[in-house]
């Protein structure tokens, strides 16, 4: 039994400066306290290279609707852009309904100067906003796949609050998300 072990690990190829710049262009502490309990090494690199979160960047939450539901979030948009987040509200009949269109909506999002931290869909799925994956047997389904934008199995934003479930008429005021991240953001992405 090994009770004490020493392990080096020589990356070769690497491009740390490109590592940096792309850690820095995605970064963000909501996203980083979210993920940072199930990862290694978050941060590696970034304390030498002198490197911290900015302090004025916004916090980008994005809202995927189909139209109808538009001005029923006006108050909660507003809340929301109150407490210092940057909303934008995409509807599927201008980014498209499917799973391909609404992926490669948040995809180009991700690869833009201010990727979001926080997705919302609004809308049951299939009718009005589509689940990305359907569960095996019964009901339900996932959104995961939507916020996944590499190989791996973790997400790279926050499907904010879950998925806001509704068929054809609704209040945000209802919702038990409504209420679910009332707090201001403490940092915003940079």
């Amino acid at each position: 039994m090994i009770t004490r072990a020493q392990i080096s690990v020589r990356f070769t190829g690497g491009d740390l400066a490109a590592t940096v710049a792309r850690k820095e262009r995605l970064a963000s502490r909501h996203f980083d306290a979210f993920l940072g309990s199930a990862t290694v090494n978050l941060n590696l690199g970034l304390d030498a290279a002198n490197w911290a979160y900015p302090d004025d960047a916004p916090v980008e939450f994005v809202i995927i609707t189909p139209p109808q539901f538009v001005t029923a979030l006006a108050p909660f948009v507003e809340w929301k852009t109150s407490c210092g987040y940057r909303v934008t509200i995409a509807t599927t009949d201008v980014i498209g309904p499917t799973t391909t269109a609404i992926k490669s909506y948040i995809m180009g999002l991700y690869n833009g100067a201010t990727p979001p931290v926080y997705i919302l869909m609004i809308g049951d799925s299939p009718a009005l906003l589509v689940t990305y994956t359907n569960s095996g047997g019964g009901s339900g389904g996932t959104d995961l796949p939507y916020v996944q934008m590499d190989a791996d199995l973790y997400p790279d934003m926050i499907i904010a609050a879950g998925r806001w479930t509704t068929s054809t008429s609704w209040s945000p005021c209802g919702t038990r998300s409504w209420s679910t991240s009332s707090r201001r953001p403490a940092t915003r992405r940079g």
